[in-house]
């Protein structure tokens, strides 16, 4: 096989979060809340506590990043699908958390080139895809 890296079919995503804007993401409220869960105690056995900086990779519509801000986090969100983060962006408005979200791929380097450095970089349910 040749040394070609293959590229997810991120298209998709963003045609998915574009048929449904209005939806919460990929999950149910009620698999957020239970991945919220894991997500917190995933935090709490590795000693990361608010106000401690998060990076969300693959961040949707903001599941997980809106929470964890409200939480105390200073949470970054980044997501291939500019639909997902202009909604995650009004949710946090609503919510009324300070959270910073942006459109990129996750598997460029350019996206974090002016990022600054987290203390945790947590995957958004996205490196199963890529």
């Amino acid at each position: 096989m040749d040394n070609v890296m293959l590229q997810p079919d991120y298209l998709r995503h963003e045609y998915i979060y574009a048929d449904n804007p209005s939806a919460s993401g990929w999950n149910d409220v009620a698999v957020d809340q239970e991945i919220l869960s894991y997500v917190n105690e995933l935090l709490y056995q590795a000693q990361v506590i608010p106000p401690a900086s998060i990076l969300e990779l693959g961040c949707g519509m903001g599941n997980l990043t809106i929470p964890l801000a409200s939480a105390g986090f200073r949470m970054v969100g980044i997501d291939i699908s500019a639909t997902a983060i202009e909604v995650a962006v009004q949710r946090a408005l609503i919510a009324g958390v300070g959270t910073s979200f942006q459109t990129g791929n996750v598997i460029s380097v350019e996206v974090y080139r002016d990022l600054e450095k987290f203390d945790c970089i947590l995957d958004g349910l996205c490196w199963h895809c890529i």
